[in-house]
């Protein structure tokens, strides 16, 4: 019995594949394909054809020819290449943080991807550095700004890729610092620092002074 195929390869998600195992022999051989060692029902032809490949598809392929006399079997491995895709399906945020405030910026995908993608997150079109304590990625590829300050604002952009496409998501950040007040005193001060103390029908001016 002799068997010929195609060589191993990989394809794109969606894509159709065709899996080809000829075989000759007296009499004749049977075929039997196999997929991580289980049986792929109703298939018996030389030619596999699978349509919208996806993930389940991806794997070790096995071409079992056997007759009376003997058997052969071919094995390759079909690689499905599927493209990142982030669960938000926002893909422009805008945030606004209080100042000293923590922050924490999503950038999640789905499980079905391959192969695992890199991702890649830029402050105002800059990457940002991997030594910077006081912003960082953690093990789920989100970043962390750890205290917002009128310098952590801007654009964020988190880049997913891997050879099958590529995902994008933006975070606008701005931040905001809490109103405070002082009233400070005009005229002659009290002993007591907790209030004034003018004469009766004396005039008194007081400032309130706002910043934030």
């Amino acid at each position: 019995i002799q068997a010929t195929y195609k060589k191993n390869f990989g394809i794109f998600a969606g894509d159709k594949i065709e899996l080809i195992c000829r075989s000759s022999g007296q009499p004749f051989p049977t075929t039997t394909w196999l997929l991580n060692d289980q049986p792929i029902l109703g298939e018996s032809q030389p030619i596999l054809t699978i349509y919208n490949a996806s993930l389940a598809d991806a794997g070790d392929y096995h071409c079992l020819v056997e007759n009376s006399v003997g058997s052969d079997k071919m094995n390759f491995k079909v690689q499905v290449y599927v493209s990142p895709v982030l669960v938000s399906n926002e893909k422009y945020v805008e945030k606004v943080s209080e100042i000293g405030h923590k922050l924490v910026l999503p950038c999640e995908i789905t499980t079905q991807v391959y192969p695992l993608p890199t991702f890649t997150w830029l402050f105002n079109l800059s990457p940002i550095e991997k030594d910077d304590t006081s912003i960082y990625m953690t093990n789920d590829n989100s970043l962390v700004i750890q205290k917002t300050d009128i310098s952590t604002q801007g654009l964020y952009t988190c880049i997913v890729e891997n050879i099958a496409g590529k995902e994008v998501i933006k975070y606008q950040i701005s931040v905001v610092e809490r109103p405070t007040a002082r009233i400070i005193p005009g005229g002659s001060k009290s002993d007591d620092p907790r209030g004034l103390t003018k004469l009766e029908k004396e005039n008194l001016y007081l400032t309130c002074e706002v910043s934030g």
